[in-house]
């Protein structure tokens, strides 16, 4: 699992390396990876869960965010299916369709990689939950410094554009394309679902 590690500083090398060697504990653990991305992304909204709760029970703060921590751990689980299963679909369709090489499984590799710069947030996340129950103040879980997230939005497209690269045999304009294909492609579909949502039964 070391490459866990270099995939920050040497995404080229690293995803060379996953392309050239089997790596079991890995496969096994793909879940894991993402899972913990996802679980990365919802955290930071347990104030407005928080307050949802105690407007309907009355609860303490503290219990309120326990009961939101476990909605969230809970929610997390549906990273899993959308980043592993929908957009790895997505990426790999757009990459096929740019002619690229890659397989399911590798999409679903470079994928959960891209997510490992979360853990960042997360860790932060959870030093800030231990905060607010210690002070009893629910809007420190909420704080997200601007330039954190930028730097680990930054890692995160860096390595889909290496992952995808590599795997597809792509350069990396191809690959960049692809990403902007497949973001596209994503917002597309969410829109026409808002969209269809909110159309009225009788026209």
């Amino acid at each position: 699992m070391k490459t866990i590690l270099t995939i920050w500083t040497q995404p080229g090398k690293t995803f060379e390396y996953l392309d050239n060697n089997k790596d079991p504990i890995l496969e096994n653990n793909l879940n894991i990876l993402i899972y913990l991305g996802s679980l990365a992304m919802v955290l930071p909204q347990i104030p407005q869960m928080v307050l949802k709760y105690k407007a309907l029970n009355d609860q303490s703060v503290v219990i309120s965010i326990f009961l939101a921590l476990i909605g969230c751990l809970a929610g997390a689980l549906l990273g899993i299916l959308i980043f592993k299963y929908i957009h790895s679909f997505m990426f790999w369709i757009i990459g096929k369709a740019l002619q690229g090489k890659a397989s399911r499984a590798q999409v679903q590799l470079v994928i959960a990689y891209a997510l490992i710069p979360g853990l960042v947030s997360l860790f932060i996340s959870c030093i800030l939950i231990i905060i607010a129950l210690f002070m009893n103040d629910i809007a420190i879980i909420g704080y997200q410094n601007p330039l954190t997230l930028f730097i680990i939005w930054i890692f995160g497209v860096r390595t889909l554009i290496y992952g995808i690269a590599r795997f597809n045999r792509f350069s990396y304009g191809y690959a960049l394309l692809n990403l902007i294909l497949t973001v596209t492609l994503m917002q597309g579909i969410m829109l026409s679902i808002k969209y269809l949502v909110h159309l009225p039964f009788a026209i």
